[in-house]
Parts: structure tokens; C-alpha cells; sequence
């Protein structure tokens, strides 16, 4: 999946205990990060790591993993899948686009079913918007067009989440 920040909103939303952004080169690492601390949860306190064990030690905490080596990290969390079941707070994994753990997904099944619906590519791409105003949906309980309404009667509060909320519903609203 690629897009822009409403998709990562949708995607940081869905209570999937691993959930996987890519960046394009070292130097925009920092950039992604800070790019997913503001559009995550409001009551999210995300910790970095580079320690792929912290995903199964760590199970109440939001992890930026950065792991040192991406491949190790790719087998042991498609090895360990049933552990992270259990998680009560997402591990978001951030890998090089292109490089040897995205690679390294294509020899962990596991893992790369699981994240199907779970990745996330800053880089522009073609945005399928049925799709996300059916994530839309499921995440608010309205349509983009709904939510949008509610917002411009005073509905619903003018707070930071609901600002990115506003920002993704107008991007897919129906009109």
C-alpha cells in the first residue's frame, strides 16, 4: 500500500499488532518516524528500537522498530508470528524500500500475509479509494461524506486526531 498521511492514519488504526512503513533512503528515516509519531494515536507513547526481542518483551508498548539488521528481524518475527498475537500495542517496522528486508518478505509467508493489508509507502502511488473509505468506515463507524457532515455541524470536537480525521475524509470524500 502507498499514499499519504490519511493512509497512514488508517493503517496506525486497525489494531494490527505488526504493521510495516517503508522509507526510501537513510536520510529520510527520521522524516518517516516523525511522520508516523504525529499521525498515531493521541494516547500513543511510542518507544524506538533497533531490538527485534523488544516486540515480544515489550507487549503494552507502541515500537518503532528500526532494526540493525532488517533480514534477522523479517525471519524472527515471521518465526515467531503466534507470539505477537498477543500484543496489545502495535509494533511498526520500518525497512528500506527495496532493500534486504523487503526482500527478505517474499521468503517469510507468514509474516508478508499478515502484513498485506498492514504496509505503508510514503512514496506517491495510486490510491485505491474504495478500499480506504471502506478502512475509513470500519476505524470511524461513518463514510468519509458522514463524517465530514457531523464535522461541519460541530458534531464531533476540533481536536489533533480529528483534524487528521478531517484531512483523510475530505481526500476520500464522495463529493
Amino acid at each position: 500500500m502507498s499514499g499519504s498521511t490519511g493512509t497512514l492514519w488508517g493503517l496506525l488504526h486497525q489494531n494490527s499488532p505488526v504493521c510495516l512503513v517503508l522509507y526510501s533512503s537513510i536520510g529520510t528515516l527520521d522524516d518517516t518516524i516523525e511522520t508516523v509519531r504525529l499521525v498515531a494515536p493521541s494516547l500513543w507513547r511510542p518507544t524506538r528500537t533497533t531490538d527485534v526481542e523488544d516486540a515480544f518483551r515489550k507487549q503494552d508498548e507502541p515500537l518503532l522498530l528500526t532494526p540493525d539488521d532488517e533480514v534477522a528481524a523479517i525471519m524472527t518475527l515471521d518465526g515467531r508470528r503466534e507470539a505477537l498475537i498477543e500484543r496489545a500495542a502495535p509494533v511498526i517496522m520500518f525497512l528500506l524500500k527495496g532493500g534486504s528486508g523487503e526482500q527478505a518478505l517474499r521468503r517469510a509467508p507468514n509474516l508478508a500475509g499478515w502484513l498485506r493489508d498492514a504496509i505503508f509507502d510514503p512514496e506517491p502511488g495510486e490510491l485505491d479509494v474504495e478500499q480506504e473509505q471502506c478502512r475509513f468506515a470500519e476505524v470511524t463507524g461513518r463514510s468519509p461524506r458522514q463524517w465530514l457532515d457531523a464535522w461541519q455541524r460541530g458534531d464531533i470536537p476540533d481536536t489533533l486526531d480529528n483534524n487528521v480525521i478531517y484531512q483523510r475524509a475530505l481526500l476520500l470524500g464522495e463529493g
